[in-house]
């Protein structure tokens, strides 16, 4: 019996973490998308190599580390990082 709750908890385990890595693969590529949207895809890739390079903060790091995000940005970008976070938010809340 214990060794089935045993294996159990680790399937929720894994679980868990299967679910929390699409959830981050989401929010990544909805950051992606919402740049291209508004800066277009030239001016995207310069901006994360700009991260990557100046702040040593990787793209794939950008939805665990949100806030260091938007304050990188706002060095970069200024008042238009309002924007685009807005926009990533309501993106991010949508179903």
């Amino acid at each position: 019996m214990y060794l089935l709750a045993y294996n159990l908890h680790i399937s929720v385990s894994q679980l868990a973490s299967e679910i929390l890595a699409c959830k981050r693969e989401r929010i990544l590529q909805i950051v992606e998308e919402t740049f291209i949207d508004l800066l277009g895809s030239e001016a995207t890739r310069t901006i994360f190599s700009y991260l990557c390079n100046h702040y040593h903060l990787n793209k794939e790091e950008i939805p665990l580390k949100m806030d260091e995000f938007q304050d990188h940005l706002e060095k970069i970008l200024g008042e238009a990082t309002k924007l685009i976070m807005k926009k990533i938010e309501e993106r991010i809340s949508q179903p």
